[in-house]
């Protein structure tokens, strides 16, 4: 046999499909308009899941951009933001050329305002927050940019923070604050954990903390000197922060004055 004969061209295999699983990608700190609590706080950890053909790497997307340029992207959605659903009831909204204003009454007849800088808010067209919701409005945005890249799918999967202590969620603004802290409606749900003893032998009080927990419940916890004025019930806070104007009007039984 001629060692020299042409042989079949060696047949060409398409790059495999793989996935790639980022666990904690980043976390979203955020408050939400709510009909039940008027004004609540909210933490949600972003896991993600990429799918799609191996580049000339060796991967389907470098890690470095994947968690520095999606998480950015995400973070871009309604981190710190205030979270508004159109569609809720005895909601209105108005917005001009710089600002938005969001008017409210809850299930319990309180009245709620803010106004402040559209990069402060995130609008979004249903009647109340929704996990799901948020994730498939999350997931098509990403993609819009993503699959241009080589990305098949991306999943995302947000959840809370599990364990065993108590837990509280909250609103607040930081008015010196030079990042998205400054923004008068972004919140949290945060652990509450109580120590009990002296330094060197201290025990851990879990009803206490839930006692605090069930207190600062779904609260606004505001300084002193941002008020402009308390009458009939309500407390209208302000002040002027790098991004721009804001304001907000939250009835008094929901705020916590912690300076």
């Amino acid at each position: 046999m001629d060692q020299h004969a042409a042989r079949p061209p060696t047949e060409l295999v398409s790059p495999a499909t793989v996935s790639v699983f980022v666990e904690r990608l980043t976390t979203l700190d955020f408050s939400y308009v709510c009909a039940e609590h008027g004004l609540s706080g909210q933490t949600w950890i972003a896991d993600l899941e990429l799918t799609g053909q191996l580049g000339p790497e060796g991967m389907v997307l470098d890690f470095g951009n994947i968690k520095s340029e999606i998480k950015a992207d995400l973070e871009a959605l309604w981190d710190h933001k205030l979270v508004v659903p159109l569609d809720m009831p005895n909601l209105q909204f108005h917005e001009d050329v710089t600002n938005e204003t969001i008017t409210w009454v809850d299930t319990k007849a309180r009245q709620w305002r803010h106004v402040g800088p559209k990069i402060s808010t995130y609008t979004i067209t249903t009647s109340e927050l929704c996990i799901q919701t948020m994730i498939e409005v999350a997931q098509q945005t990403l993609a819009q940019k993503w699959q241009t890249k080589g990305i098949a799918t991306l999943k995302l999967h947000l959840y809370e923070e599990k364990g065993d202590g108590a837990f509280f969620q909250y609103s607040h603004g930081l008015r010196l604050h030079k990042g998205a802290c400054q923004r008068i409606a972004h919140g949290h749900r945060s652990q509450v954990q109580v120590y009990c003893g002296s330094p060197e032998q201290y025990n851990i009080n879990p009803v206490i903390a839930q006692q605090l927990a069930v207190l600062f419940s779904h609260s606004y916890l505001l300084d002193r000197s941002n008020v402009i004025s308390q009458q009939n019930g309500q407390i209208i806070l302000g002040y002027t922060a790098p991004e721009g104007d804001f304001e907000l009007e939250v009835p008094s039984s929901r705020a916590t004055m912690l300076a």
